[in-house]
């Protein structure tokens, strides 16, 4: 009997294996073909997307290289007169004309002055402008950046060879305005750009593929010269082919964990129709393992953000079943942009697990590519609508903070509205019209929406398992349900807040079993010491709204913060109206130190220490002032100290103010001004 039995159960067993093999096998060699066409397609996509890219940021690099030039009043003079040789300029003429400030110099001026020291000026332009151009040279890979124009023969004059090959094996218009070459056998159309007169053309240059840019450099109608960018079809196939390497191991990875779930409901399957108790405790085990394979690919660990000082953040998931379909991820775009996002697959199981792994992935690669969450959102929507055979969707919330500033620009597709809680503890919930969520059809377009994260604001973000989650007499849990909780914790840490909402929720639903996948998502901002805008009179008041923060953290009282209000006013004012002819920047930042808080103004504007300048007093007659007395006066008399440098071609200027402790427990008397 004992025998029989043994023989009986070898027989299951090799029965049963049989018929694993047969199914998945087929399955095995069915994914590696879809995997090898798959990354094939990836390829053909991933190079158009990347030459489109590769084209438009070329054509804002000619534009900040025509910039350099244009940034001369006398550009018009000087690429006329452009010498051919500077051997002859000697240092004090190149110092000379450095004190001048080139930029602001114009033709006729030129034409005054002796020929030396026009060279001189061509040879200060040329010096400053060849860096500029080695510099994004350097920043930005091609094979060639030259600054080019023509003669009266119409043959090409390379002006600044900004590090490339030999410019004469590069595409040049010609004095017709058609787009000739010079040693080139073949040549293909390209586009051209009605609005700057750019050209983009893809040619064979003495048998070399290029990959090539234009852009005119204009005095009113007339073409000066041109930018030139190239970069060899070689190195963008190589560049392509990496990326395509590093996407195809995502395929790769994403097929064998498809291959993985699958065999796991084939041996449950199988082990149902044997009605084997082992086997379903073996199964069990295997679904225990595909969702820690799962949750392992969230962000659970935030190790990596623990020295940071600028931000907190934490995220918790718990799917309703072994597997489920919500996500989130964050991660540093870069040092100053952070990124969030939180999604929510539409179905349950493995299938929405699948299905969420797959967008998870395609939302990050997105985002790094794109850098706008709404442009991110754009291209996962196609790439997520072609290879949904299913039919299912997926709400979605990105959003991108800059650390320094706590500006953030966040896009909505379908998903619950986030939360921000203030640093007072206020819950803010950002209402505004979402755009339709991702997989559900072709060529959307997603609205971007931007707002400010003070010192101390937190953005909170869920799924709907959170406001959807029932109690016994089948109420949701709802956004009011969720505000009440958030107002009871915060304010606190991001873990705590995360976890009290998860606690607020389980208190709520009893007994009752949980349907839904639960996921939140929290980040804390907890300011920057320093912050860099445009020397705009419109960054005023978030100029001043910033510094008026940081002191009164540092403790200063009424009669500080209007003389920090007031001296920050001035000496922003001044930098908007008088440092640069252009525009520029300014960067602000602060300290505090014991009895004494700082505020740095620096900027690449002209050269100008208001401590040498007489303000003469109040009793100074206005039209004898010099520039900005009234307001330097101000400031001397404001401000306990002032010092300025000029540091690495940038004006510093350094304010101090005493803190006075304000009482506590105590009434202290108003103090007017």
């Amino acid at each position: 009997m004992k025998k029989t039995t043994q023989k009986t159960g070898d027989t299951q067993s090799a029965v049963y294996k049989k018929r694993l093999a047969a199914v998945i096998i087929p399955i095995m060699l069915t994914a590696s073909v879809l995997m090898v066409i798959t990354s094939m397609y990836m390829y053909n996509t991933y190079r158009d997307m990347y030459v489109k890219q590769l084209f438009s940021s070329a054509q804002d690099l000619c534009k900040y290289a025509a910039d350099r030039v244009l940034a001369y009043n006398a550009y018009p003079w000087l690429i006329e007169h452009w010498p051919d040789d500077f051997s002859d300029v000697t240092d004090e003429d190149y110092d000379k004309i450095q004190t001048m400030n080139p930029t602001t110099i114009t033709g006729s001026q030129l034409d005054d002055l002796p020929a030396k020291e026009q060279k001189a000026f061509s040879y200060v332009c040329y010096d400053r402008i060849a860096s500029g151009f080695d510099m994004m040279y350097d920043n930005f890979i091609c094979t060639e950046l030259h600054l080019v124009k023509f003669d009266e023969d119409g043959n090409a004059i390379c002006l600044i060879d900004g590090k490339g090959d030999d410019p004469d094996h590069v595409y040049f218009p010609n004095s017709t305005g058609d787009f000739d070459y010079i040693d080139v056998a073949d040549h293909t159309d390209g586009s051209v750009n009605s609005s700057t007169g750019a050209m983009q053309v893809l040619t064979t240059v003495d048998g070399v593929d290029y990959a090539v840019n234009y852009l005119p450099v204009r005095d009113g109608d007339k073409v000066l010269c041109y930018v030139v960018w190239s970069k060899g079809w070689k190195d963008i196939q190589d560049d392509v082919q990496t990326a395509s390497i590093k996407l195809s191991a995502v395929t790769l990875v994403l097929y064998l964990a498809v291959e993985f779930v699958l065999i796991l409901l084939i041996q449950r399957y199988e082990q149902g129709r044997r009605n084997s108790a082992a086997a379903l405790e073996k199964q069990q085990m295997e679904m225990d393992i595909a969702s820690r394979i799962q949750l392992s690919q969230m962000p659970n660990h935030f190790d990596e953000f623990e020295g940071r000082k600028d931000f907190s953040v934490f995220g918790h998931i718990r799917p309703a079943n072994e597997v489920g379909g919500d996500f989130y991820d964050c991660f540093l775009l870069d040092r100053d942009h952070f990124a969030l996002c939180i999604a929510d697959v539409s179905d349950k199981g493995v299938a929405a697990a699948l299905f969420m792994m797959y967008a998870k992935s395609v939302l990050r690669d997105s985002l790094i590519f794109a850098k706008s969450p709404a442009k991110a959102l754009a291209a996962a929507n196609d790439r997520l609508a072609r290879h949904n055979d299913e039919n299912m969707f997926v709400t979605a919330w990105l959003c991108v903070v800059q650390l320094s500033t706590g500006r953030y620009t966040a896009a909505n597709a379908g998903h619950e509205n986030p939360v921000v809680i203030h640093s007072d503890g206020q819950i803010e919930f950002l209402r505004y019209a979402h755009n339709l969520a991702l997989a559900l059809a072709f060529g959307c377009e997603y609205t971007e929406h931007t707002g400010v994260l003070n010192e101390g604001d937190t953005l909170f973000v869920y799924t709907d398992g959170v406001t959807d989650a029932i109690n016994s007499s089948n109420v949701r849990f709802t956004e009011k349900g969720l505000q009440k909780a958030l107002e009871s914790i915060a304010p606190a840490d991001v873990q705590r807040l995360t976890e009290g909402v998860l606690s607020a929720v389980d208190s709520y639903a009893g007994d009752t079993p949980q349907y839904d996948d639960i996921t939140m998502l929290s980040f804390r901002y907890n300011g920057s010491a320093d912050m860099t805008m445009a020397a705009s009179d419109e960054n005023l008041p978030m100029m001043t709204a910033f510094l008026l923060s940081k002191a009164e953290n540092a403790g200063a009282d009424e009669k500080t913060l209007s003389n920090i209000r007031l001296c920050s006013e001035e000496i922003f004012g001044n930098i908007v109206d008088y440092a640069y002819t252009e525009g520029g920047d300014v960067t602000v930042s602060t300290a505090a130190e014991k009895d004494t808080f700082t505020v740095t103004f620096i900027d690449s504007g002209i050269p100008f220490d208001p401590t040498l300048q007489s303000t003469g007093g109040i009793e100074k007659p206005f039209e004898s002032r010099d520039t900005g007395g009234l307001g330097i006066y101000l400031t001397e008399q404001l401000a306990d100290k002032i010092s300025y440098t000029r540091t690495n071609d940038k004006n510093v200027l350094t304010l101090s103010f005493k803190l006075i402790p304000v009482p506590k427990n105590e009434d202290s008397p108003s103090q007017n001004r």
